[in-house]
């Protein structure tokens, strides 16, 4: 800067033109200096121009450096807070990268088994090509939350002289500790020690029924809150449904003579004691003849529900 000065002053003769050059380009060379720091306050050629140019020339750079601070607080915050994020989700039982798998149980030689029953004329769709259709389905329209189905088949020969709860085990343990589906999905009832498995593994189990009627009590939703079955009937809420619906309709007048017939099985009778009997106690009707059938379960008891069948109507005409 003392250079500069030297200059200044030799050049003062030249003439009013290029002094003023000269000074501005003193005065921008102390304005530059300035900012970057680089020239010394005793340099007193640079005063009087600094002087004026030095609160339009520090306040901005104050401006640009007081959010500065503020900015580089938000970042560190913003870090801070965004960590937990970082931590690796619960792994989802079933779920590999884009795949899920979903267990299926099905069974096999249906029509052999009916015809052992004694059962004619029903033709069956074979359980796996029922599979193969849904999961083709399913996966066309993106698969499940995106991910492509895999299924995980269980096969029961309905043939097979096997012990019905060494087929519940062989289930659970297919479904749960060999493979940890996401689901399962049975084509048929599924047995009691298979609903406990798969609550007890907190996996979801839809039942179709396909061509079987089922029927489950309140108590078994309860005692598996996991369970859906679409295609299954809600013993209390029908025996309710029913009761009120006859009453509604205006069946039950006062010289009304009723009587009931059901089925007998666990679900049943739970049914008629905590649903059924009660709505018809609500509704003022007291049963002259109640009968309970024992279910179908072989082609042995065919002939006995007939005959039990045949006695509870004769019953309930001589009890007008």
């Amino acid at each position: 800067m003392t250079s500069r000065k030297h200059t200044i002053e030799r050049d003062h003769a030249s003439g009013a033109a290029r002094r003023a050059g000269r000074r501005r380009a003193a005065f921008a060379a102390a304005a530059v200096a300035l900012v970057l720091g680089a020239c010394s306050s005793t340099e007193e050629p640079a005063d009087d121009a600094t002087t004026t140019a030095a609160p339009a020339t520090t306040e901005p750079a104050a401006v640009t450096t007081e959010p500065a601070a503020p900015d580089t607080t938000a970042a560190e915050g913003a870090a801070t807070t965004e960590a937990p994020a970082t931590t690796a989700p619960e792994p989802v039982r079933g779920v590999d990268g884009d795949t899920v798998r979903v267990g299926f149980v099905i069974s096999t030689n249906q029509e052999a088994a009916q015809a052992a029953l004694g059962t004619t004329g029903i033709t069956f769709v074979p359980h796996q090509e029922i599979v193969d259709t849904l999961v083709a389905d399913l996966n066309a329209g993106g698969g499940l939350g995106g991910k492509e189905v895999v299924p995980v088949i269980h096969e029961t020969d309905q043939v097979a002289d096997t012990d019905p709860q060494a087929i519940s085990r062989e289930i659970c343990a297919t479904m749960t500790e060999d493979n940890e589906v996401y689901a399962i999905v049975t084509i048929g009832d599924p047995s009691t020690e298979v609903l406990a498995c798969a609550n007890d593994a907190g996996v979801p189990l839809f039942a179709s029924s396909g061509a079987n009627f089922t029927f489950s009590d309140q108590g078994v939703y309860d005692a598996n809150p996991l369970y859906v079955n679409p295609s299954a009937i809600n013993l209390d809420r029908a025996a309710t449904a029913l009761v009120e619906g006859l009453d509604q309709a205006g069946f039950f007048t006062d010289d009304a003579v009723v009587g009931v017939i059901r089925l007998s099985s666990p679900a049943f009778d739970a049914a008629a004691a905590n649903s059924l009997e009660p709505a018809l106690a609500a509704a003022g009707v007291e049963p002259v003849v109640t009968a309970a059938l024992a279910t179908i379960a072989t082609s042995d008891d065919i002939g006995r529900f007939s005959s039990e069948a045949e006695a509870t109507v004769l019953e309930m005409k001589e009890a007008g």
